[in-house]
This record gives C-alpha cells, sequence and structure tokens, in this order.
C-alpha cells in the first residue's frame, strides 16, 4: 500500500474509534444520528459552497448520491439498532466483519484482486474481528437482533465501500460525501419529527457529543475516500479494522466494558494482520 494511503487509514482508525465512542456514551440511537447528520451538514455547508462553486457535476451525479446514501444509510440504522442492543464490544467488531465480504464485491465491481500476502491479512484480520467478539454470550432477547443488526452493517458497508471507490474516481470526494450526506439528513426528518421529545432531551443532555460526531464523521470518512484513491478496497478494507482495536480499549477504559483474554488475541491478530495488509501488492 501507498505509505499517504497507510497514514491516511490508521488517522481515519483512531477518529472513527473514537465518535463512535462517544456515540455510544451518549445511549447512541436513530435520533442522536440524525441531529448528528443535521450538525454536520450545517458545519461543512460553507467548504461545500466554495468547492462547488462553478464545479462541473457528472451526468451521473444523481445515481452516484442515491447509490451511497441507500448503502450507508442503511448502516447508520444497523449501527444505532446494534448499540442500542449490545455492547460496544461486541457491536463494533461484528459491524467491522466486512472483510467477509469486500475482496468478492470488490472482484465483481472493479475487478480488483489481491496477491498471497493480501489474503493472509484479510484472513487474519476477519479473525482477529470474529475472536474479538467471541467470548459474548449469543443469548436474550436483544443480543440476537443486535447481532444481525451488526452483521448487516457490515455487509453495508463493504457495499459502500466498494461504491465510494467507483464514484470518487469521477467526482470529488467532498462534494460526493457531502451530497450523500444530506439525502441522508432528508431520510432522517420523518423520524425527528415524529420524536421530537427525544431530540430535544438528545440536544439537551449530549450536545457535545452531537457536534462531535458531526464534526468527526466527515473529517474521518474523507481520510477514507483519500485513500481509496490510492489503493485497493480490499487492503484499505482491512487496515480500517485496526479502529476495532481502539474501539476495544475505549470500550473498556470509558464503558466499563470488559476486555477479555480472547479480546487480546483479537486484538494480536488484527495488528498482524493491519502490518500484513500494508505490504500487500
Amino acid at each position: 500500500m501507498d505509505a499517504l494511503a497507510i497514514a491516511a487509514v490508521l488517522t481515519s482508525t483512531l477518529s472513527h474509534a473514537w465518535w463512535n465512542t462517544v456515540a455510544k456514551r451518549a445511549g447512541a440511537e436513530h435520533v442522536f444520528f440524525g441531529a448528528a447528520k443535521w450538525v454536520e451538514i450545517a458545519v461543512y455547508a460553507p467548504v461545500f459552497l466554495v468547492l462547488s462553486w462553478d464545479y462541473a457535476w457528472p451526468s451521473a451525479t444523481p445515481v452516484y448520491l442515491a447509490g451511497a446514501a441507500v448503502l450507508v444509510g442503511i448502516n447508520y440504522f444497523a449501527l444505532a439498532a446494534a448499540y442500542s442492543r449490545i455492547d460496544l464490544a461486541l457491536a463494533y467488531p461484528i459491524s467491522r466483519t466486512s472483510t467477509l465480504f469486500l475482496p468478492l464485491i470488490a472482484y465483481l465491481a472493479l475487478g480488483e484482486t489481491i496477491d498471497g500476502v493480501g489474503t493472509a491479512a484479510i484472513v487474519l484480520v476477519t479473525a482477529g474481528v470474529l475472536v474479538s467478539s467471541s467470548d459474548a454470550k449469543l443469548s436474550g432477547r436483544r443480543i440476537v437482533p443486535g447481532v444481525a443488526f451488526a452483521l448487516l452493517g457490515a455487509l453495508s458497508l463493504a457495499g459502500y465501500t466498494v461504491w465510494d471507490k467507483w464514484v470518487i474516481a469521477t467526482l470529488d470526494p467532498f462534494l460526493y460525501l457531502y451530497g450523500y450526506n444530506c439525502l441522508i439528513a432528508i431520510g432522517y426528518l420523518p423520524v425527528l419529527l415524529r420524536r421530537r421529545t427525544a431530540l430535544r432531551a438528545v440536544v439537551a443532555g449530549h450536545r457535545a457529543a452531537v457536534v462531535q460526531v458531526a464534526v468527526l464523521n466527515t473529517a474521518t470518512y474523507l481520510l477514507v475516500l483519500f485513500a481509496l484513491g490510492l489503493a485497493k478496497a480490499s487492503y484499505v478494507g482491512a487496515l480500517r479494522q485496526l479502529s476495532l482495536v481502539v474501539a476495544i480499549g475505549l470500550g473498556a477504559r470509558l464503558l466499563g466494558e470488559r476486555f477479555t483474554w480472547r479480546r487480546g488475541v483479537g486484538v494480536a491478530l488484527l495488528l498482524v494482520g493491519g502490518i500484513a495488509a500494508t505490504l500487500g501488492g
């Protein structure tokens, strides 16, 4: 992998793990993410206006934005549903198993292939993700649907990673990201209007968390889009899973979640797999 791509992805892993932890501490659910999305649109509006001035939009822009909005919207919905049911240390690892789906999707959609080192990296990373969550007891009415939503999040993540790499070859990455975020924000409107009391509670009690998630979400994913422009989607996706290492640490430190020996083994596998991903060709 290109050194700049590696640096961008590693920086994004820290940011991504942090804003997910902030969201979980704030009791992340659909109203919270909806509020954060509208704040995100407002914060980055000046940048959008400057960059879009006289920009030659591709004719396929509506298709690009709609496809991304659907895939990312599914991911947000799945994450909120998972976080409201199960621990971050279980929901986050499962939602990052996109490495199970990425190589096949990237091959079918983009014709990307990976070498032996890359394959080993993806196997190690996937194993690390699965081992990290293997000590959870999958029982109870909330855990089973929570795991199902986390898996849906993983599948949608793989889908929009490949979609993004395809689109940014034609459309400016920031304008693309801002455009589909606007569509997602509009999609959240019915939820926010229907649950005004919950929205007021989120704004009153978690204003700082909403702003952090809003600012960091765009900043984090711009780094990922930059990396996708330089490296293969499967490798970028594998290296991104190092955010799990940070998330497990933050979950134990800030949320009082258990750090078991299995999660320790999972972290070790993720680190080795992440190193291997930087060497793949």
